[in-house]
């Protein structure tokens, strides 16, 4: 199991690169700066946050208050300026129709900040 997680981790970590690589690296999109904290990533996984694998690098599910009728979370793959591949499990909005693959831009200083559609094409 670990060895085909490591695959798949690896397999990621090379996506994002090629697409950060391709000229799809950081969204200019207005307020959602780098230095702000937001970065552009992929849903890895999404689901109700018992669902969701543990062990992710940073996870807003530690401070959010649970809410079943809320229970929405989503897990952002990106990579770093380093070009490490982190993972964050963030509160997604129930209404927001957003899926595993979609781009997305994620706060990684801030699990109040909500996940924004990104404008990197698939």
């Amino acid at each position: 199991m670990r060895c085909v997680a490591k695959v798949v981790r690896q397999a990621v970590a090379l996506w994002c690169a090629a697409a950060l690589v391709a000229g799809c690296a950081e969204v200019a999109d207005a307020g959602h700066g780098y230095e702000a904290g937001w970065r552009t990533g992929f849903i890895s996984a999404i689901g109700p946050s018992i669902e969701l694998p543990g062990g992710e690098d940073s996870d807003c599910r530690e401070t959010q208050r649970f809410d079943p009728s809320i229970d929405l979370f989503a897990v952002v793959s990106y990579v770093t300026r380093r070009g490490a591949l982190q993972h964050r499990v963030v509160p997604v909005d129930v209404d927001s129709n957003l899926k595993k693959g979609d781009w997305v831009l994620v706060n990684v200083e801030h699990c109040a900040a909500p996940v924004v559609r990104s404008g990197v094409s698939q």
